[in-house]
């Protein structure tokens, strides 16, 4: 059974639609407010270091994740094929 590049295409668009539309800007929102409130909520200094902390790498991360899910939109938008041939930055 064969897909045509065309539908599969669609399929990728459709499989990362979700995660760009809802999941990342709700997740990072989400932790920007909780970041937030670890620093204007009750506590000592020693607590809200260490959460802010646990935080920020959970943020990095979560940025990490976003350039993963741009790339794979570059991806599918430009062809896989394409990016081989045509490197942005001079290839290997």
């Amino acid at each position: 059974m064969s897909i045509s590049r065309q539908r599969a295409r669609i399929i990728e668009c459709l499989a990362l639609l979700p995660a760009t539309v809802l999941l990342a800007p709700f997740m990072g929102y989400g932790m920007l407010a909780a970041l937030a409130d670890t620093f204007l909520g009750d506590g000592n200094a020693a607590q809200k270091a260490i959460m802010a902390r646990a935080m920020l790498l959970v943020l990095a991360q979560m940025l990490f994740g976003c350039a993963g899910l741009a790339c794979l939109w570059i991806l599918i938008w430009r062809d896989v094929d394409t990016v081989n041939r045509k490197p942005a930055y001079g290839g290997w």
